[in-house]
């Protein structure tokens, strides 16, 4: 044997390009299988790529022959197989289940095939079975939902993610990342009380009811949250004190979407100031529903409101801004300047609409107030009012800034333009606005497209002052 080979990292290595982490083909499993069984060298480091990720009912399947049966059911032109046992089982039979469990890194339990076989088996399911275990995917069906919620109950000790419903939410206890869809206040009660919880995805509706915070320090772990609900989101960080999130992402995906109204954002923001420690929050984004069309009329409902943003200049950490709505946002050079002040440390910055029908009271001189006061600034997205031209000039540049997104902001020649901008932000080579295919341009609008297709031209082909 080449003294390579003696050496465990090297083998770990040579082993870890035969497969794809988590997303293992066919192929890749059967080749680390014949090599599993090529040399004693390789045969852990094999096993341990080849069991990382599994699902319950084939971890099962090690278990001897007669002792379950598959059968198989087609529904929608998809095949299933339903593992159901045929006899009562003993501690001998699961030798080869704790031999490949202690592989096993992320454990998919899907209750539709495996509900039968959870009650058979719950007895011999234990934490120390799972040394390894990181992850547990529990998706529950509403009928097989008391197997599901005894399996997650039985492993409740480890740390897990898991798609589940409130009882079986109830019965963790070490959970550190939860994606759910439903959950009751007595479940969002227990979760608020964990010190373990760290992420929380979110996708229905917190209950109405969702009571208001005590004296106790709640979700005491919390740094991610994830919802697709505006008035959830609001809800849940009403019920919240000084919670240590670094990432808040609210991106709604209603299958009718609409709009989100002004008062409905300033809630949302409101809630995040109250209920959000001010120097955790690093990342933010918003994403709106996806309108298929807009009645320009009702602008002002939609508008995102100064005062409502204002609430977001408490967190000084933040580095990554992302707010996409349909309208767009009320805002003039000072808010923008105060914006810029509160936020050092901000690297994208995407203040996106979708429509672009509410006119920017902003201009150029925004550009100034971001150069003077975020010099990590890499994208931006920001609507101003192109037309007015500033007639002083800055010292700050954005010598950083990348990309540059403009939407729908009014504009009436290219050259001064391309010029400011060019001598603010001296890497700038573009500059984008919405997609003149994908919306309804009115006459206007388009004239603004076609001017700013000018300024990018301009920019591509001139030269930094500084060069």
């Amino acid at each position: 044997m080449h003294r390579c080979l003696q050496v465990p990292e090297l083998v770990a290595l040579i082993s870890s390009h035969l497969i794809t982490p988590w997303y293992s083909t066919p192929a890749e499993r059967r080749d680390l299988a014949m090599l599993a069984r090529t040399s004693t060298v390789f045969s852990d480091h094999a096993l341990r790529l080849l069991w990382a990720s599994v699902a319950l009912m084939n971890l099962l399947r090690c278990l001897p022959s007669d002792a379950y049966s598959l059968t198989e059911e087609v529904k929608m032109y998809n095949a299933y197989y339903r593992m159901t046992p045929r006899r009562s089982l003993e501690e001998p039979d699961f030798e080869r289940v704790r031999f490949y469990a202690r592989y096993i890194r992320r454990l998919d339990s899907d209750s539709h095939n495996g509900s039968a076989m959870v009650g058979s088996v719950r007895p011999w399911l234990s934490e120390s079975m799972f040394p390894l275990l990181q992850r547990l995917t529990s998706i529950c069906m509403p009928g097989d939902f008391p197997a599901a919620s005894a399996l997650v109950s039985q492993l409740a000790t480890l740390p897990t993610a898991v798609f589940a419903l409130s009882e079986c939410v109830r019965g963790l206890y070490h959970i550190q990342t939860l994606y759910t869809d439903v959950l009751d206040c007595p479940a969002l009660d227990h979760l608020s009380r964990l010190s373990s919880l760290q992420e929380l995805i979110l996708n229905g509706m917190i209950p109405t009811d969702f009571p208001t915070p005590g004296s106790q320090p709640l979700f005491p772990s919390l740094v991610y949250f994830y919802a697709t609900e505006i008035d959830s989101a609001s809800r849940f960080l009403q019920r919240g004190k000084d919670i240590a999130l670094a990432a808040l992402i609210l991106k709604k995906n209603h299958p009718r979407p609409v709009p989100s109204t002004s008062d409905e954002m300033h809630r949302l923001l409101s809630a995040m100031e109250s209920g959000i420690s001010y120097s955790s929050l690093t990342d933010f984004g918003f994403t709106d529903g996806k309108a298929g069309s807009f009645d320009r009329s009702d602008a002002l409902i939609y508008t995102i409101r100064a005062s409502s943003l204002r609430c977001l200049f408490c967190f000084n950490n933040l580095t990554d801004v992302s707010i996409e709505t349909v309208v767009g946002f009320d805002l003039d050079n000072a808010t923008v300047a105060d914006m810029a002040r509160s936020w050092p440390h901000i690297k994208e910055l995407l203040l996106q609409t979708r429509f672009g029908v509410s006119r920017p009271r902003t201009t150029l001189h925004c550009l100034e107030a971001f150069a003077e006061y975020c010099p990590d600034l890499v994208k931006l997205c920001i609507s101003f009012d192109a037309t007015v031209i500033p007639k002083s000039q800055g010292d700050f540049r954005l010598k950083d800034l990348m990309m540059l997104q403009v939407d729908a902001s009014p504009i009436s020649e290219a050259d001064p333009v391309a010029q400011i901008i060019l001598r603010i932000c001296p890497r700038l080579t573009d500059v984008w606005t919405l997609s003149y295919a994908d919306i309804e341009w009115e006459e206007t609008e388009a004239e603004y497209f076609a001017i700013w297709q000018k300024v990018g031209s301009n920019l591509r082909g001139g030269k930094s002052p500084e060069a």
